[in-house]
This record gives structure tokens, sequence and C-alpha cells, in this order.
């Protein structure tokens, strides 16, 4: 078995598990079995991220049966050092890893990012996906003179500009094939110094727009839209890398050599990206558990959660531009809600229906919807009052905190979410929310993040710290593997890998990584690059 073959079988055991749940929760009414047929899909692409995993369901699967075949040119299944060192060396291949600067405010003035807009000099028009019409999403501009200097293959340039294109619909199913229409590589001689950007053509859609134009009634809540991704600078860090999809003929998943190639791996990227800065006190958080006293002394939680907004000295959410990002995200937590509710308005009367034509019990199924109206008219009571705090706090001065009338309400919603039994905890994520996208902006507008405390900063900055333990971008270099394997082949031109702090997410946390043939690269035709997803 191969690892496409590996990856097929578990893309098929990822649809089989939806439509399980689906079967059990419309039809059969399930919804506890439904709804854990339904997580095992995203928990199992989790699981795929992380490599002690992954090489162990490959050599649970694919080495199961198999013996390594020897030959004369082939390398013994047990290598000495002096040939695990030498076989490293061969299968080496030179890459620039693109960090993530960190804070992404104090970074000189960069030509090279992730997202927002590209900055195409006269004469370059925005790429268009020639099957839709629909504009091409913006994923990196890479300065090439703010890049070091590697191995690379013959036509790679070392000055000048490229910018990577995609079209990021809902499937991202894609034809990857030299010249697709999902996906442009443009490269320009010119530096981008001095250019301003370019805004976002009309035709761009959101990301993840439906790729066909269907609506199922069974989807009825989206998440939030945008159709540019935030803007985060990056630099350029030389390293090796190792491909990662395939080992050389007579080794085992198992095998010493892959062990060590897995390591020598991990150390370039730690090596390149860097220790990540040590946090200066303990994780502590606007939401905290209450504690009570024992009569012996002891401190143990109530099973309560409290909202403490002066925990980290100015009361949080410190000013409006903060207030306005936090009320959104927990609006749109609880319209995420609410729409389930709704989804079971629509179809639970339809099964009240069936079974009673059917002469079945249908008591649970009224419970069921007795407790969705309920839950409905709540969360229409709570959205209201939130969208008008949310619409005053965005029409106000970004920087200037609230007035005292709008800290009370603002409290009162925080301290309900937090409490309350509707949104569970809703206002914990809303917070990390509103922080990234405090971040996200901060590039453009870093007055907003000099107005957060320190404090506040270092107890949530884990989440958004460019560590080697998070996302991995590069330009050349060896093919890659995240949750699932992609079909690419011939040179790396780049990869870059689902990203929290980006608002990056690519086919079930997995990975773009963008092609050329070496005729086509020494050739200068950027016009034949093409890019691979887990989706295709």
């Amino acid at each position: 078995m191969t690892p496409d073959d590996l990856h097929r079988r578990i893309m098929s055991l990822a649809y089989t598990l939806i439509g399980l749940s689906l079967l059990c929760v419309f039809v059969l009414d399930w919804n506890k079995v439904g709804i854990v047929l339904a997580l095992l899909v995203p928990v199992m692409g989790l699981l795929l991220r992380f490599a002690p995993f992954r090489h162990w369901l490959i050599r649970r699967i694919m080495d199961r049966g198999e013996t390594p075949q020897k030959s004369p040119s082939a390398p013994e299944a047990t290598l000495t050092e002096a040939e695990i060192e030498k076989l490293l060396a061969e299968e080496a291949i030179p890459a620039i890893l693109l960090r993530r600067h960190w804070p992404p405010q104090d970074l000189a003035p960069q030509r090279s990012w992730l997202g927002g807009l590209p900055c195409l000099p006269g004469g370059v028009e925005w790429p268009v996906n020639q099957k839709t019409g629909f504009a091409l999403h913006h994923l990196a501009q890479i300065d090439l003179e703010e890049m070091p200097v590697v191995e690379a293959p013959t036509g790679w340039p070392q000055s000048g500009t490229l910018w990577f294109f995609a079209d990021i619909d809902e499937d991202m199913d894609w034809d990857s094939r030299p010249g697709m229409a999902e996906a442009r590589v443009i490269y320009h001689p010119q530096s981008t110094a001095g250019l301003p950007m370019r805004p976002a053509p009309d035709t761009l859609p959101q990301v993840d727009h439906p790729d066909s134009g269907m609506e199922s009634e069974l989807w009825s809540f989206r998440p939030a839209r945008f159709t540019v991704y935030p803007r985060w600078p990056v630099t350029g860090h030389a390293t090796t890398t190792w491909p990662q999809d395939t080992l050389p003929k007579g080794q085992r998943w198992d095998s010493p050599y892959a062990k060590a190639r897995d390591a020598r791996m991990q150390e370039a990227v730690n090596a390149a990206k860097g220790p990540a800065p040590v946090l200066t006190r303990p994780k502590a958080g606007i939401y905290q558990p209450e504690t009570r006293q024992t009569e012996d002394g002891e401190e143990r939680p109530t099973g309560r959660t409290l909202y403490c907004p002066d925990v980290f000295g100015p009361r949080f959410p410190y000013h409006n531009a903060l207030g306005g990002e936090v009320l959104h995200a927990l609006r749109h937590g609880l319209r995420a809600r609410l729409s389930r509710a709704e989804d079971t308005l629509c179809f639970v009367p339809k099964q009240i229906t069936k079974a009673q034509d059917a002469g079945k019990d249908t008591s649970k199924m009224v419970a069921r919807l007795d407790k969705a109206q309920d839950e409905a008219v709540q969360l229409q009571a709570l959205i209201a009052p939130i969208t008008a705090l949310h619409d005053a706090l965005t029409g106000r001065p970004e920087v200037a905190p609230l007035t005292a009338d709008d800290q009370q309400a603002f409290d009162v919603f925080m301290g309900r979410v937090a409490l309350g039994p509707e949104t569970g905890r809703g206002g914990a994520k809303a917070v990390q929310r509103g922080l990234q996208r405090m971040l996200q902006r901060a590039t453009d507008t870093p007055a907003l993040a000099r107005t957060l405390p320190p404090a506040f900063l270092n107890d949530v900055r884990e989440d958004f710290l460019p560590t080697a333990s998070t996302a991995q971008h590069f330009l050349l270099g060896a093919k890659g593997v995240a949750s699932n394997a992609t079909d690419g082949h011939g040179i790396r031109l780049a990869q870059f890998d689902s990203d929290y702090a980006m608002d990056f997410m690519f086919c079930d946390v997995g990975i773009i990584d963008f092609w050329i043939d070496p005729q086509d690269l020494a050739a200068g035709r950027w016009d034949r690059a093409w890019a691979a997803t887990a989706g295709g």
C-alpha cells in the first residue's frame, strides 16, 4: 500500500463517519451516537497531525505483512550510524522556513507576508479562476531580496517577488495539474519596495465559499466570512528538509533511519524557528474556576467559572475595538447554537408526522422539539442586546475606553455566558477570538496592540506564537505531510500550513503545496505552476 492509498482509505473512512452521523441524527433519532461519530472526524484529523501517531498508523497498516525487499542497490534494513548519516545527506533538500514574526507589530517594515493584500506592479493583473470567473485568494507575497540564499533548482530567482494565489472554496477538490484554474503563482523581477497594496477586486469570493453554489437546509448556519486573510509579516530562515511521505527502499517506518530522519527534521525546524519565548507568569485568564476552602484548609473547585475582568490590571476589554471583536465572536457562537435549534424546529416536526403515521411513540421527539423552542427563544433574547452593544462600540473611536454604561452592559454579557447554561464556555472562546483579531490587525494598526496590557498578551500569546510545534510554512524543500498527503510532485515551490493565527484552514488542518516541473522552472514558465491539497 502506498501513502496515496492510505490517504484514500482515511478519506473514505471520514466520509463514511459523516454519513453515518447524519443517518443517526436525522433518520434514526440517535443524536448522541451521531454526535460521537461526527466528532471522530476532526479528532482523527488532529491525531494525524502528530508524526508519532502518523508513523504508528503507517507502520500498522502499510507495513503489515510486508518484508523489505533487498537488492544490490537498496540500503539494508539495518544501517550503521555512518550509513544513516550518508543516507540523510543524500535525502536532504535545502529550504527556506517562513516564520511569522512575533510580536507582529514590532518588526521593521517588511515586503514579505502571509495573507493580506498583494503589492502587484502595474501591468500585473489579480489572477482569476477561469472556470468560475472568481478572483483567487491571496496566500503570500514573498520578496526574494529579503530571503536567505540557499542551494536551489535551476531557474529559482534570487531577487524579485513571488505571489501565491488559490481559490479557497468549501471542498478544495482541485484539478491539480500544470496551468490549473484554481491556483496561480506569479513572479515579477521587480521588488515591491514603494508599491501600494492592490485593493481586492469585487469578484473575490468569501473564503470557504460553496464551490457548487448549492445550499442545503441541513446547514443553515455558516461561519463568519471574510474575503482577505489577515496580513502577517514573515522572515525567511535557511533550513534543511527531508521527505515525509516516503522512505528509501528497504527501510520501514519504525526503522532507526526513519526515527533519525524525523529527529533531524525537528532539529532543523527548531533551529530555524528559534526557542519559544518563555512565559513570565503562570497562565491566569479572564475566566477562572471558582474554588472554596474545605474544613481541612484545602482549596477545591466548585465547578463554576467566574468572570474576572480586572485580573490583569485595567478593566477588560480595555477599548472599544477589542470589546467589539469579543462581542462579534460571542454573537457568532450564539447564532451557531440558534441555527442548530432552528434546524431541530424544521426537521423534528417532519419526523413526528412520519412516526405518527407509522403508529410509533413520539414523546421523545416532542420533548426535543419543546426544548429546541425554549432554547431558540432564550438565544434570540440574548443576541438582540449583544448586537446593539456591538454596533455601538464599533461606531466609536477604536482605542477609546468603554463608557461606564457600556462597560457595565459588557460585563453582564460576559458574566452571563460564562455561568449560564445557554452558552457554556462561549465567553472564554470569544475572548480568545477577540484577541486573535487584535493581533491580526496589529500589523496595520499597531496602536491597537499597544493598548493591551503586557500581562494579558503574555497570558494568551502561546496560542499564536510561531513555535516549532505549530504551523510550518516553507519555500522550496522536500514534500511534507500534515493531516493527509497530497499528490504533489516535481519541485516544491512553497508549502502553506493550516495556521490558527492566520485563519488558514486547508482540508481538515492540512496543507497547500505549490509545485512546478523542473523544465518549466528552468524556462521561467510560472504560469505552469500548480497546487495540491488533501481535497483533491
